[in-house]
């Protein structure tokens, strides 16, 4: 018998054709035909000093110069927390585009200089300074104390606390009321006292005296002959300690 061989049909294999995926790009942008610039400062900040030391007239003035010649204009981040400018160059109006930096507080402080470019010059890239504000620093005297008898009589403890303020063209230093003293007397706290300020003896000299009375105990009186006195600081002045003697 004869057999009949089944016809296979061929397998047709279409051809996948790219179709258009959008109309052209658009023509580039051309290049800024106009000339590249930039900035480079021509002053230092005042980095590592505290607010009052740098809190003079003038504070910081900033000065940079743009290689086009044209002129610089400068400004202060809103994001500063240690200090803010006002127009101008203090003491001189025709000074356009400066500005006087005035440092208020312990912080951060940013500068922005800028040049905008005209006809013949690009903008250029803002150049920025960055500088740190300290806390000021104190002055903490321990004096000697008288024990109280065999430890057993309150010890009055005592100390002085001052701190400088801008006057004139320099500064004064003066009390600084208002701030918590501790007493310790062989790592053991005694008490605390709050500085009261008092007149000294010249035209606006005064100083901050801080008092506490506590019983050290008779072992403490027989070990002991000195005390320390710590102030923790806030968020303008560095922390202070200074020791001083039992007798």
């Amino acid at each position: 018998m004869k057999i009949a061989r089944a016809l296979v049909p061929a397998v047709l294999v279409a051809l996948a054709v790219p179709a258009s995926v959008g109309a052209a790009a658009a023509d580039p942008v051309p290049d800024d035909p106009r000339q590249e610039q930039s900035i480079t400062f021509q002053t230092t900040a005042p980095v590592g000093q505290d607010w009052v030391h740098t809190n003079d007239f003038g504070d910081y003035v900033p000065y940079a110069s743009a290689t086009s010649g044209l002129l610089v204009e400068f400004s202060v981040d809103p994001a500063s927390t240690a200090c803010h400018a006002t127009p101008g160059v203090f003491g001189d109006i025709e000074t356009p585009g400066r500005i006087t930096v005035w440092v208020t507080a312990p912080g951060t402080c940013i500068v922005h200089a800028d040049q905008a470019g005209d006809e013949e010059f690009q903008p250029a890239p803002r150049q920025t300074q960055t500088f740190d504000v300290l806390r000021e620093p104190v002055q903490l005297t321990a004096p000697k104390v008288a024990k109280g008898l065999l430890g057993l009589v309150p010890t009055t403890f005592r100390a002085e606390l001052l701190h400088q303020v801008p006057f004139g063209p320099g500064y004064l230093t003066t009390g600084y009321p208002g701030q918590t003293l501790t007493f310790s007397v062989a790592g053991k706290v005694m008490c605390s006292g709050v500085t009261v300020e008092h007149e000294g003896p010249g035209p606006f000299e005064s100083t901050a005296i801080a008092t506490c009375k506590a019983t050290i105990g008779l072992a403490t009186a027989l070990s002991t002959n000195g005390y320390t006195v710590t102030y923790a600081g806030n968020e303008l002045s560095v922390p202070a300690s200074a020791v001083g003697k039992l007798s």
